[in-house]
């Protein structure tokens, strides 16, 4: 899972491209070939967050859920 943030990791590849446009192009090679999604990728971080500030905190229906997916398997959604 990431440790960073999508909007951080986001900026960091911008800010690096020659970095890691390499790594990234053979991840995505390699599930293209293998046909494949790895499993880690699949995996989200869930966090409950409060539909509103003024909702009770104890009452479990007054969250919604927040899913973050680690930020490699964005890029494969939308290229495949």
């Amino acid at each position: 899972m990431d440790i960073i943030p999508t909007y951080y990791t986001h900026t960091l590849l911008i800010a690096c491209p020659a970095v890691f446009s390499e790594i990234i192009a053979r991840l995505v090679n390699v599930s293209f070939l293998e046909s494949i999604s790895p499993s880690l990728y699949k995996q989200a971080s869930v966090t409950p967050v409060l539909k509103q500030a003024t909702l009770d905190e104890t009452v479990l229906s007054n969250y919604r859920p927040i899913s973050n997916l680690n930020f490699i398997s964005k890029i494969l959604e939308h290229l495949f």
